[in-house]
This record gives C-alpha cells, structure tokens and sequence, in this order.
C-alpha cells in the first residue's frame, strides 16, 4: 500500500511497504529511491528549508536534498546517512518532526522506543549527532 509520508513546497516523500521514494514536483525527473526499512517506515519529514528528509523506523535515515540524488544503497555515502538499523544495535524510531523550540532547521526530532516508552531525542544534521533523551512531559 502506497503511502504519502511528508510534503513540501519542491518534494513528497512517499513509501510503498519497506521502500520511501522521493517525487520531484517539477515534472522533469523521476522519483528516486531513498529508503530501505525493515518493516514500514513510521514517519519522515522534509525540513522546513528543504535541506534534507529523516526518516524513521528501524534506525533513521537522513537523505540530503542536493546534487547529485543517488539512490539509496544501505550504506552511508555524501548523500545519505543510516543510524542503528542493524544488528546488534537497532533504533525503533518513531514520530519524526522539527519542534519550533529548536529555532534551526538543521534539529530534528524522534521517539525511540525505550523499556516500553517513547523518549525524545533530537538530531543535529550539522554533525550526524544525537542529543541526551530530551525531558519528557509525562516524566515532570
């Protein structure tokens, strides 16, 4: 089943089963693979300056909206980025989103399932890192 994932003002994301394919709105290219899950792909975004598409799941993938657009592989390349999505160190990832309080588009931010919680993390693009949990309402 065909889903539409995330959508800006030049792209959408879309996945069908395990595969997320990016759509050109200009109508002179063809989409693009850009992801590979084990399972469906939970969420993904396309930041707000359209510099990049997260993507969430088993692991994240971080795929860069630049030149020259290769498909994705499943390894880390100048293009794309893949984070704990294999053994033995798989990420369930969830509710990928950019928060205002961030105030960069450069952070983004995700659930991981931890001891049957959900914890807010956030990504800096800038250097392929994660911050420490960030607090959760619920914990306060």
């Amino acid at each position: 089943m065909k889903r539409d994932l995330a959508e800006s003002e030049n792209y959408k994301v879309t996945s069908e089963y395990e595969m997320v394919s990016l759509h050109f709105k200009a109508k002179d290219r063809d989409p693009i693979y850009i992801g590979d899950f084990y399972g469906d792909p939970d969420s993904a975004i396309i930041s707000s300056d359209e510099n990049y598409v997260a993507m969430a799941g088993c692991g994240l993938i971080i795929y860069k909206l630049q030149e020259p657009f290769d498909e994705y592989l499943d390894e880390n390349t100048n293009q794309y980025f893949v984070f704990n999505n294999t053994e033995p160190n798989i990420w369930w990832t969830s509710n990928v989103h950019q928060s205002s309080e961030d105030k960069d588009p450069k952070f983004f931010r995700f659930a991981k399932e931890e001891n049957s919680k959900k914890v807010i993390y956030r990504f800096d693009i800038s250097t392929n890192t994660i911050d420490n949990p960030l607090q959760n309402p619920a914990d306060t």
